[in-house]
This record gives structure tokens, C-alpha cells and sequence, in this order.
């Protein structure tokens, strides 16, 4: 029961190492490269592939996925006219870091992570812990908004939004490659927006 709880109170404090202002930025990023390293290593030893929501999509999760598209392109779009949410400044992108490179690292590694992580680890971990629902849902939903605290509330408000759509839909399907993939685009486009 005490892992359980370690790994709760660990996803509280991942968020806060990423921030930039606090001192020792190095240290923090090590000490959560390891919280990651040691989730990753809990989820696949403890959950088999389709625990953790590695499942041929099914016909629901296409029909989850295709909001998505044009809440992509919206945000694309909104650019131009209606895009004033960004912070001032890249708050953990290392200034001179190509937009290519950062854009691969956040689609191939960061995005998956942060998938895996809080939606089956977390949700199936809860879910063995309490059996509260709408707890398991709104706790999730939280966790992985503060993740984005790094950001300033401008993406704790928008991880929020977007997180209670993608737990919805994994507590409903139990698929998490759509799921990724929809937050991979939304992502990106978010990110190129705003700091590249």
C-alpha cells in the first residue's frame, strides 16, 4: 500500500521540478528524469500491453478521435486573431533548442510519457486504491493539469480542459494509442504556436 501512495505523492511532485525559476535546474531535471524512469519501469511491470491500452483502436475510439481535428485546426487558426494565451517566454525550452528537435523530442517521447503515465498507470493504479469514479476521474484530470504547471496557468487551464476529454475517453475505450496520437496533434500545434 506504501508504493501506491509513493507513487501519488511522486506525480505531485514532478511538475515542480520542471520549473525554470527554482534553483538547481539540472539537479531537479535528473531527480525527474528518475521519477519517470522508475513510473515507466512500475507501468510495465505491473500492467501488461493491453492494461496499459496498447489495443487495436475500436470503432468508438475513431469516433473519439475525430473532434480532435478540428479542435487542431481551430487552435492552428485562432493563431492570427485569438491566440493570447501564450506565456511571455519559453519557460523550459532551452533558448538556441531548433524547433525540429524540440517538436521530435516533445512528439516521440514526451507526449507518450506523459500518456502512459497519467492516463493507465495512473487511472489503473487508482482504480486498485479507491473505487470512486468520479474521484479516479477528477484526481487524474488534476494530476496531469499540474504537470503542465511549468507552463504558468496559461496550460494548467488548457491541460485541464483537454485532460477531462482524454480521460473521458480512456476510462471509456481502455485505448490509449488514438489517445496519444490526438495529443500529440494538439500539442504540437499549441507548442509551435507559441514558442517557435
Amino acid at each position: 500500500m506504501k508504493q501506491r501512495y509513493l507513487t501519488i505523492l511522486l506525480l505531485l511532485i514532478f511538475p515542480f521540478l520542471l520549473i525554470k525559476e527554482l534553483p538547481l535546474l539540472w539537479a531537479r531535471y535528473l531527480v525527474g528524469l528518475g521519477i519517470i524512469i522508475y513510473l515507466l519501469a512500475q507501468s510495465f511491470l505491473k500492467y501488461d500491453l493491453k492494461q496499459l491500452g496498447f489495443t487495436k483502436p475500436s470503432k468508438a475510439d475513431w469516433l473519439y478521435f475525430l473532434p480532435v481535428i478540428p479542435f487542431t485546426f481551430l487552435i492552428l487558426f485562432s493563431k492570427f486573431k485569438l491566440f493570447k494565451f501564450c506565456p511571455p517566454e519559453p519557460l523550459v525550452i532551452p533558448e538556441g533548442t531548433p524547433a525540429w528537435l524540440y517538436l521530435s523530442v516533445y512528439a516521440l517521447i514526451s507526449t507518450p510519457v506523459q500518456e502512459l503515465i497519467y492516463r493507465p498507470f495512473l487511472i489503473n493504479h487508482l482504480e486498485e486504491m479507491l473505487h470512486n469514479k468520479k474521484f479516479i476521474f477528477i484526481l487524474s484530470v488534476v494530476l496531469f493539469s499540474l504537470l503542465h504547471i511549468a507552463w504558468r496557468a496559461y496550460f494548467v487551464f488548457g491541460s485541464l480542459v483537454v485532460g477531462i476529454y482524454l480521460v473521458w475517453w480512456f476510462m471509456r475505450t481502455r485505448n490509449i494509442v488514438l489517445i496519444t496520437i490526438a495529443h500529440i496533434l494538439a500539442g504540437m500545434v499549441v507548442v509551435y504556436i507559441c514558442f517557435i
